[in-house]
């Protein structure tokens, strides 16, 4: 088990950009590299591991906006809405959480925020909803989902996420490499090679391009992304966060330097009467009382008014 932690931490963490990646993980913690393939695949196979690749900042598109939805459904309604929404182009997560209003929050992506508005109303009057609010991002401070397996909570280095991200377009980078890269990412001996024969494009090329665009942001990482109810981390909030007026930026970047633990840090445009939290992090775990804690601390930062937890009660992607 100590090895098996270790290689799922080495993916996620300290992904070598080389031409034999798996080799290099095998001879840090003690496996061959075929032991290392082998592993990572059944990993793969059984769901522990979701992917592994380049993980896209979705900015560097420069078409894609996003906002989060919460929206208020009978417990009756809950799992004929749940798949609506699983349905819906854009959709990446969707929880049942803990909330006296809203109670079933999804994310959604698209090339505009009048579309997404656009989607959101057409759910409504599909379901008869008629209470729901719809909070585009303003700015992300940080997004980075990683669990430390030894400690049982997330953990990612205190990286602020740049303000200003360059397009792939601009960057003249080949679009249909890089999402070929984020999505079809395949344990061997040599897993670049398979790129490099597609796209006509050397290895070494696609490791130093793989660089570069992780320095300027384009791509927020690259290794594993794991499954966190597959390794215990059923425990998840989204924590939102009354501000002070004028100091929701200073707040997030205090929290993202010296709070680890949180995943997300996002800052959203809010219509004051319906919502009057600015921002939100959310932070992963096998224990509750590991987010409770952050939490107190959070109460007591100077610029927060008030802050409001929204546990998860169940995952409701793809799991209805």
């Amino acid at each position: 088990m100590n090895k098996d932690f270790k290689l799922l931490m080495e993916l996620q963490y300290n992904f070598p950009l080389s031409k034999t990646p798996f080799m290099e993980v095998g001879e840090r913690i003690g496996l061959s590299e075929d032991e290392v393939i082998e592993k990572v695949n059944f990993y793969l196979k059984n769901g522990v591991i979701v992917k592994i690749g380049a993980q896209l900042n979705y900015r560097s598109l420069n078409s894609d906006k996003a906002a989060l939805v919460g929206v208020k459904v009978d417990k009756e309604k809950i799992k004929s809405t749940a798949k609506l929404i699983n349905e819906m182009d854009g959709v990446k997560h969707n929880y049942l959480r803990e909330h006296e209003r809203y109670n079933v929050w999804f994310t959604i992506k698209s090339n505009s925020i009048k579309n997404i508005y656009r989607r959101v109303k057409k759910l409504v009057e599909k379901t008869d909803l008629k209470d729901y609010v719809v909070l585009p991002t303003k700015r992300v401070y940080k997004l980075d989902v990683k669990y430390d397996l030894f400690k049982g909570v997330s953990w990612s280095p205190p990286v602020t996420d740049p303000l200003n991200v360059p397009s792939l377009r601009q960057l003249r980078v080949d679009l249909n490499l890089i999402q070929d890269l984020e999505c079809n990412f395949e344990p061997s001996r040599e897993p670049f090679k398979l790129f490099s024969d597609k796209h006509g494009i050397e290895e070494g090329e696609i490791i130093d391009l793989i660089k570069l665009l992780r320095k300027l942001g384009a791509i927020r990482g690259f290794g594993a992304v794991l499954n966190p109810e597959r390794i215990g981390f059923s425990e998840n909030a989204m924590v939102m966060l009354r501000v002070k007026t004028g100091r929701v930026e200073e707040l997030c970047v205090n929290l993202v330097r010296n709070y680890p633990e949180i995943t997300h840090c996002v800052e959203r445009v809010i219509d004051p009467a319906k919502w009057k939290y600015q921002t939100y992090f959310m932070v992963h775990a096998k224990r509750k009382d590991s987010i409770a804690g952050i939490v107190d601390e959070a109460e007591k930062l100077p610029s927060v008014l008030e802050v409001k937890p929204l546990f998860s009660l169940a995952n409701l992607r793809g799991r209805i």
